[in-house]
């Protein structure tokens, strides 16, 4: 089932999948000096392309696993050639150091840190709970501090010049990646703070109370409120009106959610999910003070 809020989410998604990985494929590839420059843009918006196609056409975690970590290791080829050519790494001595082992592990940061996003993004995702949007933002921001920052250190110590349009594309892209991988923490640490708030009034029953499934008299929606916090076996229901005349009790309430009835597992889900935010916005400020700001090609 695709809700509009799935719908959103998996925009979302694919445009932060493309934009980290425009950035840093241009980051390897301008210094190739590919033509004027332009073929370097082609080949990023390409990849982009290309990874967004592929991770909608996917449809298991172990298939998204394997196409993480073979892009990943694709785009070692590229910076292979990048780190062979520059005149202070000749190519006998970055085969036999310590080039191959820091190009594996970057391989493998690289697709662990996009694995969470493509996972979102894949052809049958979990996407139809109301905190879709809110897992997706924090996948997003943990891709694009990534990025940023590999793109960043290439820029910083690589020796080649950008050349033709490479480098004034992969100032825009630098921005937009900054500012996005921040606006995207910000909002899920945001989202975050508020969704524990409105789980703790649900849980003090402030307007709200926390129902089993199978005791509800009235229908069950089947949108659950958070993927991933434990089995939806409980219903949510929220007061609306007071009506003393019409009702004994003077309530009318309605089933808002499904939600699990082990209120402290979604409790510490929301709590880490805020804390993933706040190290994601503090690491999106450390690359931007550290290495962005300081950047010249």
């Amino acid at each position: 089932m695709v809700t509009g809020r799935g719908a959103v989410a998996r925009l979302a998604a694919g445009v932060s999948l493309a934009l980290g990985t425009f950035g840093v494929m241009l980051a390897w590839t301008g210094p190739l000096r590919l033509s004027s420059g332009d073929v370097a843009i082609c080949i990023a918006a390409g990849c982009a392309a290309a990874a967004v196609v592929l991770a909608r056409w996917l449809s298991s975690a172990r298939e998204v696993v394997a196409m993480a970590l073979t892009a990943s290791l694709l785009t070692g080829a590229v910076v292979g050639a990048v780190a062979m050519g520059a005149p202070r790494v000749p190519m006998a001595s970055w085969l036999l150091g310590a080039g191959v082992a820091v190009w594996l592990g970057a391989a493998i940061a690289r697709a662990g840190c996009a694995l969470p996003l493509l996972l979102l993004l894949r052809r049958g995702a979990a996407l139809a709970s109301q905190d879709a949007l809110d897992r997706v933002m924090l996948a997003s921001s943990l891709w694009l501090v990534a990025a940023l920052t590999e793109a960043a250190l290439v820029v910083r110590y690589v020796d080649h010049f950008y050349v033709g349009m490479s480098g004034p594309v992969l100032g825009p892209t630098l921005l937009s990646l900054m500012l996005l991988s921040g606006l995207s923490a910000l909002a899920a640490l945001v989202r975050s703070l508020w969704w524990l708030a409105l789980w703790r009034r649900v849980q003090r029953g402030d307007g709200w109370r926390v129902v089993e499934a199978a005791a509800w008299s009235g229908p069950v929606p089947e949108e659950p409120w958070f993927n991933g916090a434990g089995e939806g076996d409980a219903v949510v229901v929220r007061t609306v009106a007071r009506e003393g005349r019409a009702y004994r009790d003077g309530d009318l309430e309605v089933a808002h959610t499904r939600a699990p009835r082990d209120g402290g597992g979604v409790t510490l889900r929301l709590v880490a999910r805020a804390a993933a935010a706040t190290a994601l916005l503090a690491g999106v400020a450390g690359v931007s003070v550290v290495w962005v700001a300081r950047l010249r090609w």
